[in-house]
């Protein structure tokens, strides 16, 4: 099955996103109002407003390159992250909650 991301795709959809949040004023959107493929920069903004996980853009490419971090894809050479496999890396970074840090094991 041939890619249906053609090289720019992600870089438009993203700067598409960010100008309909400037104009609307709109705060973090929900999950769902992200796009389904995302470029690194977007990849780590979604996973810190969705989720409240901080990976940065550099953090995800040495995570690329070592590993530890969520799945991509490539378009061309630009890495290409799925929303899906975003939020099952991030699930998978949280701990359950808990009602007081020695539930943690005493990390708060």
């Amino acid at each position: 099955m041939a890619n249906p991301l053609q090289p720019g795709d992600v870089e438009l959809l993203t700067r598409a996103l960010a100008i309909a949040r400037a104009i609307t004023g709109d705060s973090p959107p929900q999950a769902a109002q992200w796009p389904a493929k995302m470029d690194r920069e977007t990849a780590s903004d979604y996973l810190k407003q969705v989720h409240g996980v901080q990976a940065a853009r550099a953090t995800l490419a040495r995570m690329a390159s070592v590993g530890g971090g969520p799945v991509y894809s490539l378009c061309g050479r630009r890495p290409v992250y799925d929303r899906a496999d975003l939020d099952s890396w991030a699930r998978s970074k949280l701990t359950p909650p808990a009602g007081s840090s020695s539930e943690h094991g005493g990390r708060s």
